[in-house]
């Protein structure tokens, strides 16, 4: 196999003498007949060669471009862990083992088992300076954190916060325009998210929930990568939490799914939701 870039490097280096360990038979067209005519030509005429194979070729101007255009000898430096290793910055976390800065958190759940809770009681832990649940610290006390309303059910929210006696001018909803739903796979979207985390420096952003803020499938990864991916940049970029909250498949014991058992691969939709995450939180209800 033979790459485009790889053939027409081949052709520069043999257009200057200079030794080509490749094998012919790979080249596909329109390389393969310029090669084969400036490797059949005589010495000191592989440039004429070059000019009348391409003359007959309706782009001739952008082949030779793209041929003369490239250094005879060159190859890519391809870096080993080594190489990249100094350079590469240590996990940081927000909540240690739990939710990592900079990569995705996914909390899975079954319908009404607290997800929305759990994201508010984080919140309001950052928020007051109250630690995490196994007394880890809060590093930056009293910070912002963004709560996208993918579900458009912001008076929920807001009770549950004044229930909290939560400090609520840290806590910022992003909602949806009037009669739209939020979809984070469309650049409008992903915009706004964008700039209010710019603004706001969180420390903590919660998405709630994926299956509501993605208007498309959700089965193939083609369907959630777009959005997906923009997660994982946002949070690279930002250096903050993201918890996205998502739901579990409904297990055919129907109304007792809060109580079951359940493990990574009962998330909804395509495994590339799991696969993207670095951690994979879940969230069952314990009966007394």
């Amino acid at each position: 196999m033979l790459t485009a870039r790889m053939q027409v490097q081949a052709i520069a280096d043999r257009l200057a003498n200079l030794p080509v360990d490749i094998q012919p038979r790979y080249f596909q067209q329109p390389w393969a007949s310029i090669w084969h005519a400036i490797n059949n030509a005589e010495p000191g005429t592989e440039q004429d060669a070059l000019l009348s194979i391409t003359s007959a070729m309706p782009n001739q101007k952008d082949i030779l471009q793209t041929i003369l255009g490239t250094r005879p000898g060159y190859v890519p430096t391809i870096p080993s862990l080594e190489d990249i290793g100094k350079e590469l910055s240590p996990i940081e976390w927000l909540w240690k083992g739990y939710i990592p800065r900079g990569l995705l958190t996914l909390l899975l759940a079954s319908q009404g088992s607290g997800k929305s809770f759990v994201g508010l009681d984080f919140s309001h832990r950052i928020i007051h300076n109250l630690g995490f649940p196994d007394g880890t610290p809060i590093s930056r006390p009293g910070a912002n954190v963004i709560y996208v309303e993918a579900e458009n059910i912001p008076q929920v929210t807001y009770e549950r916060a004044k229930a909290y006696g939560m400090d609520q001018s840290k806590l910022y909803p992003m909602l949806a325009d009037p009669e739209e739903s939020i979809d984070l796979s469309t650049s409008k979207y992903q915009d706004r998210l964008t700039e209010m985390t710019h603004q706001l420096k969180p420390e903590l952003i919660i998405i709630d929930s994926l299956t509501s803020m993605h208007n498309g499938g959700q089965n193939t990864p083609e369907d959630l990568r777009p959005m997906i991916m923009f997660l994982v940049r946002l949070a690279g970029w930002a250096g903050c939490g993201i918890l996205l909250i998502h739901h579990i498949r409904k297990p055919p014991f129907g109304n007792k799914m809060q109580q079951a058992d359940f493990g990574i691969e009962d998330a909804s939709g395509s495994g590339y939701i799991t696969q993207q995450a670095r951690v994979v939180l879940g969230l069952r209800v314990v009966q007394t």
